[in-house]
């Protein structure tokens, strides 16, 4: 079951992209977040986690000597579509002070733009039906951002045909587009 989250935030999200772990597990898929606060965050994953349970997270990028710990509760879930990553709202729950120290660090240096945590943020928009095609570009892209500074951050939105890349337009900003002419 899929639902929405409430708009009553007790905490501001700053959007901002993470590497997720999970302790305990072998696997060498990782997901994201796409935002986080002192009270939760949005993971970008397939992982079917069911509203209510449990979660232990490992929170990690550059800057940081040692990834943030954190348990949490899935409060909601976002069915994946066409234009949008699936993933799930995480509550945090029980945490000691020196987490909470280095999570307030994080997204106070997030707040501030410090260069040695927030990079710059690419919204494109890929116009294009053939799912191979945009894997490319998105590896590509995202492989290749060393080219472009090591603070270069790709948030990819992808639509199959025009009307879709019209729409999208009228809701959303983009910084570029690849769009398939053909």
């Amino acid at each position: 079951m899929v639902s929405k989250p409430s708009d009553r935030r007790l905490e501001f999200r700053s959007p901002l992209t993470l590497l997720v772990d999970y302790p305990g597990t072998d696997e060498l898929v990782s997901d994201f977040t796409e935002n986080l606060s002192m009270g939760g965050t949005f993971v970008q994953t397939a992982r079917e986690l069911e509203i209510g349970s449990d979660v232990r997270l490992l929170l990690s990028c550059p800057g940081l000597i040692e990834p943030i710990a954190l348990s949490g509760i899935v409060r909601w879930t976002r069915a994946g579509k066409e234009q949008v990553e699936p993933g799930a709202g995480i509550q945090f729950t029980e945490y000691g002070e020196d987490v909470r120290r280095q999570l307030r660090q994080v997204i106070d240096a997030i707040a501030s733009n410090d260069p040695d945590y927030v990079g710059k943020i690419i919204r494109l928009l890929i116009v294009e039906d053939n799912q191979h095609i945009i894997n490319f570009i998105r590896d590509g892209l995202t492989l290749g951002k060393q080219s472009l500074g090591a603070n270069v951050v790709f948030h990819f939105t992808v639509a199959s045909d025009g009307r879709t890349a019209i729409e999208l337009l009228h809701e959303k900003e983009f910084d570029a587009a690849i769009v398939d002419m053909y």
